[in-house]
């Protein structure tokens, strides 16, 4: 089946929650040593040449990246959240579907373009100020259109 025109929703991941924590010294004196979240996932959307339609969107709708891993103690970072990459055939063309904008027009092989970025990380109490809550995530609807050439 063959699919020219396929709106999908995209959520980039939350940044992750910095780290409220404390240690002992051995002068009984407390030091701050909670660490930073790490940072959300993004939305790239990649040009596959082996993808012939948008027809492979159309089963799945919503895409959302990894929301970053919370700091923890002893200064650790918190983990980046994972990627997501969304597949499209040469010649797509992504609109913001809200405000029909024109985002990116994908023509050449191995083409992409970071849709969304994630949230930054919090940031934890190892600096001496309190601890923060991470980046939220966005989301956002894309018409993705097919551009068919014939003959």
């Amino acid at each position: 089946m063959f699919i020219d025109e396929v709106v999908i929703t995209i959520r980039s991941g939350a940044g992750g929650k910095g780290c409220e924590s404390f240690r002992l010294r051995p002068d009984r004196k407390r030091v701050p040593n909670g660490g930073d979240g790490g940072d959300g996932g993004d939305v790239i959307l990649r040009v596959d040449p082996q993808t012939g339609s948008l027809f492979p969107l159309k089963s799945k709708r919503i895409f959302e990246a990894e929301r970053g891993g919370m700091g923890t103690r002893n200064n650790c970072y918190g983990g980046k959240g994972e990627d997501v990459i969304v597949k499209v055939p040469c010649g797509t063309t992504v609109y913001n579907q809200k405000d029909q904008l024109l985002i990116r027009d994908l023509v050449h092989p191995h083409d992409e373009v970071v849709v969304l970025k994630g949230g930054k990380g919090g940031y934890g109490n190892h600096s001496g100020f309190p601890a923060t809550s991470g980046g939220q995530a966005k989301e956002l609807e894309l018409l993705l259109s097919f551009k068919i050439i014939a003959d």
